[in-house]
């Protein structure tokens, strides 16, 4: 591999992981998102709760779907 490129893939890799830190870093308060997606499938299973969002919001189920499952997932959400 040319120095050149080299230098770029290094410097690429350090700024992936710089921001993979920081924003690992980061700390989640009350008004976050994960706060109000983390809460709305209490007491319900996935397909009760894409069920009764699909009568009020059709058009956001399938991303509110992922942001449920990601929000009761930390680490996932986090990334």
């Amino acid at each position: 591999m040319k120095p050149k490129i080299r230098g770029i893939w290094i410097w690429g890799i350090f700024f992936g992981i710089s921001l993979l830190l920081i924003h690992m870093s980061i700390r989640i308060y009350f008004g976050d998102g994960i706060t109000y997606y983390a809460h709305m499938m209490d007491g319900k299973t996935l397909w009760e709760f894409a069920k009764g969002r699909y009568y009020a919001w059709s058009s956001r189920i399938i991303i509110e779907m992922i942001l449920v499952y990601m929000a009761n997932h930390y680490l996932i959400w986090k990334i």
